[in-house]
Order: structure tokens, then C-alpha cells, then sequence
């Protein structure tokens, strides 16, 4: 069936489609880099449930990776869980709540990504057989880079630990490495590393004045 459109509402469609845009637009630009990491997971979370997305972005270590280096990010993508998923939102929602409004967002999802990454590529040469999943290495990037902040900046921001940001990451931190006591290091290696990646990298950018934390 056609329809006959006017000039008349061409112009209310455009007066209230177009101030919508406009508004999405803002919210964009104030995207926290936190939330862009839960929506991804919650989106990938879901489509595992229609697709065997497992296999195809997991990280594998060097051995088994067969050249597919794309793994190295998209292992962060993917949870095992809804405890695993769960678990990590709740570690990206309170290290995001004390640090996204201290520096660039873009810089902040630029070193999470870059840290968390070469993490996942260089426990794939420490474990060349392994197959591991989870977005922990991004949260444990985010901590190395509250860590040396505090070292370094006096204008940054303090962190309290009795407060419910601060709660909320002591306890996570803890949690989340409790499997050496098990016997299983792999999991504390995996979080070691984007730990002292992000320190590394927030060290030399706060040295060279390209990092401001506020």
C-alpha cells in the first residue's frame, strides 16, 4: 500500500526524529568506557546462547592457536557463566565508578584493551596448550591503573577503602584469585600480567605528562 507523504510531515517527522538523534549523540559522547565493556559482554553472553561462539573467539595458547591472533582480544569477550559474567560486571561497574571520571574515556578504553590483550598473548606463550576465556584481564588493567595513580598523582582522587567502590574491588580482587590456594596459578597469572601492563603503561604516561588523572 502507498502513502501519500506531505511537506507538513516531512517536517514534524524531522522535528522530532532529528532532536532524538541529537540527544542519542550526547549520550555517546558521555559513554563511560566501563559501560561499553558491560554492554559487549551482555551481548556476547546472550548470542552464545544461538551460536558457537565459544570456539570461535576463545583464546588459545601459541601452540593451538593456528594463527588466529584475533583471540588474543575476543578471549575478553567471553564468559564461561552467569557467576563468571556476573562476577566481572560487578568488578568493571565499581573500578569504573571510582576511575572513568578521572581521565579520557578514550584513553582509558585504549590502555584496558591494549593491556588486557598483550595479557592474554603472553599467558598463550606461558600456557601454549591453554584455552581460557573471561574479561577479568580488563578489570585487573583498570586496578593497576588506580594503583599507580595513587602512587603518583596528589591531585588524583584518594581511594578509600571503607566506602562501597572500595569494598567492592578489595573484595573482588580477593575472590577472583582464590584458586592458587587450590593449586591453579593460571588464574593469578592472568591477572597479574594486565595488572602490571596498565601500571607500566599509566607510570610512563603520568612520567610524560600524556595521562591525567583528575
Amino acid at each position: 500500500m502507498l502513502c501519500k507523504i506531505d511537506h507538513c510531515s516531512i517536517l514534524i517527522f524531522c522535528d522530532i526524529i532529528f532532536p532524538y538523534y541529537l540527544r542519542r549523540e550526547n549520550q555517546l559522547k558521555k559513554l563511560k568506557e566501563s559501560t561499553v565493556w558491560i554492554i559487549i559482554w551482555i551481548l556476547i553472553y546472550l548470542a552464545g546462547f544461538f551460536t558457537n561462539i565459544y570456539d570461535a573467539f576463545s583464546n588459545h595458547g601459541i601452540h593451538i592457536i593456528n594463527g588466529q591472533y584475533y583471540r588474543f582480544f575476543t578471549g575478553l569477550l567471553l564468559h564461561t557463566g552467569l557467576i563468571h559474567i556476573l562476577g566481572n560486571i560487578l568488578g568493571i561497574y565499581f573500578t569504573g565508578k571510582f576511575l572513568d571520571h578521572q581521565i579520557s574515556q578514550w584513553k582509558l578504553l585504549l590502555i584496558t584493551v591494549f593491556s588486557a590483550t598483550s595479557a592474554n598473548a603472553i599467558f598463550s606463550v606461558i600456557a601454549p596448550n591453554s584455552i581460557s576465556v573471561g574479561g577479568s584481564p580488563v578489570v585487573f588493567s583498570l586496578i593497576g591503573l588506580i594503583c599507580v595513580s595513587q602512587l603518583l598523582c596528589k591531585d588524583a582522587p584518594r581511594f578509600h577503602f571503607r566506602t562501597q567502590y572500595g569494598e567492592w574491588i578489595v573484595g573482588y580482587t580477593i575472590l577472583s584469585n582464590i584458586s592458587p590456594l587450590l593449586g591453579n596459578f593460571s588464574i593469578l597469572i592472568i591477572h597479574l600480567l594486565p595488572f602490571l601492563i596498565a601500571f607500566l603503561l599509566g607510570f610512563i604516561g603520568i612520567k610524560c605528562k600524556l595521562l591525567k588523572f583528575r
